[in-house]
């Protein structure tokens, strides 16, 4: 039995449109809602959920950032200052030639010896890199007998910049000579980027200013010392 297959014209697609209208709403329709799904739904609740990470993380840095405000207002503009000349004093930024001479010369008073001859290691002065730990040596030479060497060593513990008596060497009961470390460390770079909240200073660091503060009267005058022997 031969079957032939007629071709759909235009009544038979309408006769089949009509026939299948509603099967071909409801599948156009779920297409439409899984497309608006796909491509404005959730597009628009991932950017959602965006906008509310980044409205957190701007909550965030705005706290912190009222935190550090709050910090810095608490803060003396007095204290600071004086707080910053005490460490800048005990420990300079660099190599304090006339606080090193001024320190030696008072700690040389007030042990009633004298200095004789002395000279400065000042290392290699155009290197860019600068050591962990930064200090100066420098020898001295004294006169006065082993009394005199105690009493200056113990007075230069006393004077800025903070410094350490590495070695001793006497001579008789008159003369000896000493070399001497003075310490100095250069300001850090640094990067406020206010991801963290400024700290005021620590009971620590607040015992250690006052540790400082106690140090000799002297430490703070400054009276021109002779250079002439400087690089000697």
């Amino acid at each position: 039995m031969n079957t032939q297959i007629r071709p759909i014209n235009q009544t038979t697609f309408h006769i089949l449109y009509f026939k299948y209208k509603i099967y071909f709403v409801s599948v156009g329709a779920l297409l439409v809602a899984v497309l608006l799904l796909l491509y404005v739904v959730i597009p628009q609740i991932q950017q959602w959920y965006a906008d509310q990470d980044k409205t957190a993380k701007i909550e965030g840095k705005i706290d912190v950032l009222n935190k550090s405000i709050n910090t810095i207002k608490s803060m003396d503009d007095k204290i600071l200052q004086a707080n910053f000349q005490t460490v800048t004093q005990a420990l300079p930024d660099g190599k304090d030639f006339a606080g090193v001479l001024n320190a030696i010369s008072s700690a040389a008073q007030q042990s009633g010896t004298s200095v004789g001859d002395y000279a400065f290691q000042v290392g290699d002065l155009s290197s860019l890199k600068v050591p962990k730990d930064t200090f100066m040596q420098i020898n001295v030479g004294l006169s006065g007998n082993i009394d005199h060497v105690r009493q200056f060593v113990t007075s230069l513990r006393n004077q800025f910049p903070i410094s350490r008596v590495t070695e001793i060497h006497l001579s008789g009961d008159k003369t000896s000579s000493l070399i001497i470390i003075f310490y100095y460390k250069p300001f850090p770079n640094i990067a406020f980027t206010g991801d963290d909240v400024l700290q005021p200073l620590t009971d620590k660091e607040l015992n250690t200013l006052s540790s400082l503060r106690k140090f000799s009267a002297d430490s703070f005058q400054f009276s021109p010392p002779d250079t002439s022997k400087l690089f000697q």
